[in-house]
């Protein structure tokens, strides 16, 4: 199987393509975790999803392999330098995005947390040697 210039230059441009897209979506998610809107949030890592599975297919090694033993176009290094701007920015935006959610589960479980009873705060629950809950010393 012979990989030609335009070949992996196609392959390297679609994979620009959805990484943007992919950033697009990060976007979006930020702004669906920020609203708590969970229905627009499970849309979104939906297509989050296909799009993560095209950018997995892509067989970088080969593409990688090949410009280092020919010499790299300038077209070819111009998408490569595009790529990695958006795998940077991709890369940021799902931290940013991660660090909300985590946010928000803290602040839901200080809620439900200072919902107990006080003398119910520091004593947890566990099934004993017999099976039944008994109550932490």
């Amino acid at each position: 199987m012979s990989v030609s210039v335009e070949s992996i230059s196609e392959e390297l441009k679609q994979l620009a393509q959805d990484l943007a897209q992919l950033k697009s979506l990060l976007e979006l998610e930020f702004s669906a975790i920020k609203d708590q809107n969970i229905d627009e949030f499970e849309i979104l890592h939906d297509k989050k999803d296909v799009i993560i599975y095209r950018i997995s297919q892509v067989n970088l090694k080969a593409a990688i392999g090949f410009l280092e033993k020919n010499s790299a176009q300038d077209s070819i290094t111009d998408v490569w330098s595009e790529i990695e701007t958006l795998r940077n920015e991709c890369q940021k935006l799902q931290k940013q995005n991660e660090v909300l959610i985590n946010k928000k589960i803290t602040i839901i479980s200080s809620t439900l947390d200072a919902l107990k009873y006080p003398d119910q705060k520091d004593r947890s629950r566990f099934y004993g040697p017999k099976g039944t809950l008994v109550d932490n010393p």
